[in-house]
């Protein structure tokens, strides 16, 4: 089984709109929040959107408080955009230093209770279909004695994600990989035992609105093409269009596989692959060059406008490598190496004029010792090209023989990685996994630090012109 996940639909919400006016400015904050409330009723809280809600002005008016049942389910994005076209905050957040929007799902069984905390903290409220239902919770004493119990409430957006399809075929037998089609993500290849599962999810509009998910549902087990590799898939990397899908078998010497997704039929590559697995493939960005490492040691870059290459061979395995496109880079690292390999295109495709330069990491010192290795390894990570999260997913417990072991994924928001300042000036070993933020120039590196088994990851930030440089700007820890 595949179970995809994806953002969550409700009805339910609880969200706060804070100002952050000083006191000499609380006339102004006033009028702020006295404009927000009349927005609110006007283009949410109203009768043809909202089946229950409650809103009102907190004890200290420095924000709203709301909860809000709607008559449709809706995601989060949607909400929040809602929101913001009613309060008109949220376009340009620098603009919108001093204002804070917060927006938590909530379960309907949660629902009367929060509106009731909401009702005991705020100086007045406004109510929409809660009357009828009887008095809120917990109001008795309230009125005697008022304390804003609403604003230690934590409102983020922690579960927001659901599962929305399973993936299950009796050909997708020990599935090892998964790769979203580029331009096109409702299609999902998924590496197994004998080929590649290509599942098309579709989106069914007749669906009714309560249950549809944003990535739709699976119609029917002919939505799944099956490509046939006539071996255990061991790696896969899309084209950036989206139309090509090289494929690598766990077998010694098998060539490569060129899927074209759309006719199902592949070319193969076997030149210089006689040398080990291909156990890694990353295509460029760019779409000009494809990126082959084996298990041997060896490595290839190939161009893909003549399908020539052109290969290295070191004394030690490419663990993993990150294309920066722009200045066609490549930063890779290697199992017994402190420093990364670059590997530099001097000329623009399909040249093979390349050079290879080390990089020195700040803070590492040695390579990586087998015995301080944690025993929740970081497996894979990513960065959010939206809004530069970090998801590192790490094993947590159990052995591998077992069939008990466990995955554990944790997201780190850009906003909050600023690092633990205990582990600044402690010797590092690696790097192992990398990961590459475009957007802000940032390298994520995962490390073994001295006299610890916690998993680590540092953050660098990347200067690529005049040379290629790091500097060490955190170092996050997973516990």
């Amino acid at each position: 089984q595949v179970r995809i996940y994806g953002e969550s639909y409700g009805r339910h919400w609880v969200f706060r709109l804070k100002s952050d006016w000083q006191k000499e400015n609380a006339k102004q904050r006033d009028q702020q929040l006295s404009v927000w409330l009349q927005a609110l009723r006007a283009k949410l809280v109203r009768p043809e959107d909202c089946a229950q809600a409650i809103v009102g002005t907190s004890l200290d008016g420095s924000g709203i408080y709301a909860v809000v049942s709607l008559h449709r389910p809706t995601s989060y994005k949607s909400f929040r955009g809602l929101l913001c076209a009613a309060t008109g905050v949220g376009g340009d957040p620098k603009a919108k230093a001093s204002v804070a929007l917060e927006i938590r799902q909530e379960s309907e069984k949660g629902l009367r209770a929060m509106a009731g905390l909401v009702e005991a903290s705020t100086q007045s409220t406004f109510s929409l279909g809660l009357e009828a239902a009887g008095p809120l919770s917990a109001v008795s004493d309230r009125r005697k004695q008022k304390a804003d119990g609403f604003k230690d409430v934590e409102i983020s957006r922690a579960g927001s994600l659901a599962e929305t399809a399973v993936l299950t075929s009796d050909i997708q037998y020990k599935a090892t990989e998964v790769s979203w089609r580029p331009a096109g993500g409702r299609c999902l290849a998924v590496g197994c035992n004998r080929g590649v599962c290509l599942w098309h999810i579709k989106t069914d509009m007749q669906q009714n609105s309560r249950t549809r998910h944003p990535l739709g549902y699976l119609d029917s087990s002919t939505e799944m093409i099956f490509l046939q590799c006539h071996g255990q898939v061991r790696s896969m990397s899309w084209s950036p269009c989206g139309r090509l899908l090289v494929v690598s078998v766990n077998k010694p010497s098998a060539p490569l596989l060129v899927w074209d997704v759309s006719l199902a039929v592949n070319t193969k590559l076997s030149s210089g692959l006689n040398k080990g697995v291909a156990h890694f493939l990353k295509w460029s960005p760019c779409g000009d060059y494809l990126l082959v490492a084996t298990e041997s040691g060896s490595f290839f870059i190939w161009e893909t406008h003549n399908w020539t290459f052109q290969q290295w061979s070191f004394k030690h395995r490419m663990k993993d490598a990150v294309w920066i496109t722009d200045h066609n880079v490549v930063l890779a690292s290697f199992e017994g190496l402190e420093t990364l390999q670059q590997i530099r295109l001097s000329q623009s495709a399909p040249s093979l004029n390349i050079h290879l330069m080390q990089l020195s990491l700040p803070g590492v010192s040695g390579v990586m010792d087998p015995s301080l290795v944690s025993k929740r390894p970081i497996t894979s990570m990513c960065w959010d090209a939206v809004n530069d999260n970090l998801v590192v997913n790490s094993k947590s417990g159990g052995s591998e023989g077992e069939g008990n072991e466990k995955a554990n994924t944790k997201l780190f928001p850009s906003s909050k990685i600023i690092g633990s300042d205990k582990l600044f000036g402690r010797s590092m070993s690696g790097p192992g996994l990398l990961s590459w933020n475009a957007k802000e120039s940032k390298l994520a590196a995962t490390m073994t630090v001295s006299d610890s088994k916690v998993p680590t990851v540092a953050i660098y930030s990347i200067r690529l012109v005049p040379v290629v440089s790091a500097t060490l700007q955190a170092l996050v820890e997973l516990d």
